[in-house]
């Protein structure tokens, strides 16, 4: 009877003991690579060697682990520092990029809304939207709305676009 039931035991804690005593070897190589990739600065790639992909990947094979978890999320803390280095050094498109994955990551809001109203304001500056606005009022004023690229209504569209 003792001998049936640890028999039983052991079927049904075979997959719980096998995963404590024999980790899964993808999983950690994943795990690893993700760390690699993070600490190089590797944060995503379309070729699936970023560390938000080899994280994602991880989590997919092992929801239950947390260390995959806790990647993702510091891929999203790295990617909000990237975003606000490249403000810094006037880099937009490279704090584009950063913004999105922090936001596909879903970091907390008030710290993507931040960076994401900094953006804008230094996108609109570049793009020398009050200028803009200034000539499609004039071009209002002397009733040139449509036909030509100065005229009122491209403009306004322009900057809406903007």
């Amino acid at each position: 009877m003792v001998v049936a039931l640890l028999a039983l035991a052991l079927v049904a804690l075979r997959e719980p003991l096998a995963q404590r005593l024999w980790p899964d070897t993808r999983l950690q190589r994943l795990l690893q690579q993700g760390e690699l990739a993070l600490r190089q600065g590797r944060l995503s790639s379309d070729d699936g060697s970023g560390a938000r992909q080899r994280f994602e990947a991880a989590q997919a094979l092992d929801s239950d682990r947390g260390e995959a978890y806790d990647g993702l999320r510091r891929v999203g803390e790295a990617a909000l520092a990237q975003a606000r280095d490249a403000l810094k050094q006037d880099d937009l498109g490279r704090a584009r990029e950063a913004l999105a994955l922090a936001l596909a990551l879903q970091m907390p809001k008030p710290q993507t809304d931040s960076i994401a109203l900094q953006l804008r304001q230094r996108e609109a500056a570049d793009a020398g939207i009050d200028r803009m606005l200034e000539q499609a009022a004039a071009a209002h004023r002397a009733g040139r709305l449509t036909g030509s690229e100065d005229a009122a209504l491209p403009l306004y569209q322009r900057v809406l676009a903007l």
